[in-house]
């Protein structure tokens, strides 16, 4: 029994790396896309590669990282109507068509375009696997294996960028084009597909709590993998509704007046402290409330700050990197191929950081995460406008570290803020909203390349406005867990 959950888990993992965030990857394939001259129609006649169509290849990525966290509204509602199952073989299905289309793209006949859909088709289909990945029982059990559960799916859907890394190393030693590389790749899609019903549950776990006798699949399976009825965690999500104190005593009980109603119920007593509504989810009793919320608002413009200016950074290495060196990309770029090549390998690299975001996010003030990044931010709008090759392996490695833990403490921080709707409802509409503001970086792109042909103005404002929103999150986030603590406080002593 233990070997068949964990086996499905560690199976989800590996098809996790494989699919599902291949288009990270971006600046190692972009070489194969300018050797298959996709796009180069947009240059004149006698020109290998121009501006012109390495700004259609920068729009092309930005198009798909926004079509991907725009995805990430629609799969939520989608896989609880129909169920991780299907909605990872959907995502198979899109993942698959995507592979053909980008095959069959050839400068040749005319039909570049198709290597443009398929991309953004790739950006479509990959939040329909990854978030059906999080359906897995290690995610659903108690806190030491969600815990590792959790940290193997989202650590495997980083690392899917080496794929695009691999396709470019066989492009280079057997001189494989397009049509071989993802021909071969649409394999693996298809692959998941024939193991998702072994993998997934039919149905979603309900959000609702439900009866407490009621038994499924997933709870069988969350049996295999050690979880405990009992367990508060798990009975949350089994639709088991529990009124257990949790055992860290060092959690704060997140409450608020706005929890309880004492002039219905006869008692001023609180509800038990379960975490369902966070620091002020309970203010906010319709989901329209909590969006005009002035929290909701000031989270949401810092996610925009860092969506766009990590993705401008990914869109661009490349560019920037020629700009640092001042080689010309119509001769030999032995140095920015380098760089480009050490941040393809320390993008799916990224998960070692695992352990150093988990600790600064358990060991300290929520608000201190938000700093902590706000003060990267800083140090990236510097180094990164200086003209030093070298230092540039330090920005790359703190734009990594940077977006790696911004991914992961987004969640974490609505879910503190919000509670469940937080995860749910909340971090699903910042990311679209985000999603919608990315679209922003063609302008940004073609401002640096082609108007001020320097990357210092944007480099300095896109860091700029991250550290000036993470400062004014982490002090909102500062004042709103302290009044939480005090209302928690003052109902303790109320009812002692």
């Amino acid at each position: 029994a233990w070997v068949h959950g964990w086996g499905r888990v560690l199976l989800g993992a590996f098809f996790t790396f494989l699919v599902s965030f291949p288009i990270a990857g971006f600046q190692a394939i972009l070489p194969v896309l300018k050797d298959e001259s996709i796009f180069l129609s947009l240059c004149d006649v006698n020109q290998t590669t121009c501006d012109a169509q390495v700004l259609r290849l920068d729009l092309m990525f930005t198009i798909t990282m926004s079509a991907l966290n725009a995805t990430g509204l629609i799969v939520g509602f989608f896989i609880a109507r129909v169920g991780p199952r299907t909605c990872c073989m959907v995502g198979c299905g899109i993942l698959t068509i995507a592979c053909v289309c980008i095959a069959f793209a050839s400068h040749s006949v005319g039909t570049d375009w198709l290597c443009f859909l398929g991309y953004v088709l790739m950006g479509v289909g990959g939040p329909f696997v990854a978030f059906s990945m999080f359906t897995l029982p290690p995610t659903r059990a108690p806190a030491h294996a969600m815990g590792l559960g959790f940290s193997l799916i989202i650590g495997a859907f980083d690392g899917s960028a080496a794929m695009f890394i691999f396709m470019r190393l066989i492009h280079n030693s057997v001189g494989a084009g397009l049509r071989t590389l993802f021909c071969s790749y649409a394999a693996c899609p298809i692959a998941l597909m024939v193991f998702a019903p072994w993998l997934f549950a039919t149905k979603a776990v309900d959000s609702e709590p439900g009866p407490a006798s009621s038994t499924t699949k997933d709870d069988e399976d969350d049996k295999l993998l050690g979880a405990d009825e009992k367990d508060p965690v798990l009975a949350g999500s089994s639709g088991i509704k529990s009124t257990t104190r949790p055992e860290d005593a060092s959690a704060p009980l997140l409450i608020n007046e706005a929890d309880w109603d004492d002039g219905e119920t006869g008692t001023d007593t609180p509800p038990a402290p379960d975490g369902k509504n966070g620091w002020i989810g309970g203010r906010y009793p319709t989901n329209m409330s909590m969006f005009t919320s002035t929290m909701f608002v000031l989270f949401t413009v810092w996610v925009i700050t860092y969506v766009v200016a990590k993705f401008f950074y990914l869109t661009n290495l490349y560019d920037q990197l020629l700009w640092i060196t001042g080689e010309n990309r119509h001769d030999d770029t032995p140095r920015a191929d380098l760089g480009a090549l050490v941040f393809s390998i320390l993008m799916p690299a990224s998960a070692i950081f695992t352990p150093v975001t988990s600790f600064l996010m358990d060991r300290y003030h929520e608000s201190a995460s938000v700093m902590i990044m706000g003060a990267l931010s800083a140090i990236l709008a510097i180094i990164s406008s200086i003209k030093l090759f070298e230092l540039q392996y330090i920005t790359m490695t703190l734009v990594v570290f940077n977006r790696f833990f911004f991914w992961a403490a987004a969640p974490f921080l609505l879910q503190r803020i919000f509670g469940e709707r937080g995860i749910n409802v909340a971090y699903g509409v910042s990311l679209f909203v985000g999603a919608v503001f990315n679209t922003s970086n063609y302008l940004w792109s073609y401002l640096s390349e082609s108007v001020l042909d320097s990357f210092f103005v944007c480099n300095i404002a896109l860091n700029a406005a991250c550290t000036l929103t993470s400062v004014a999150l982490a002090l909102a986030i500062a004042h709103t867990k302290d009044e939480a603590d005090r209302v928690r406080r003052s109902s303790a002593q109320l009812h002692a």
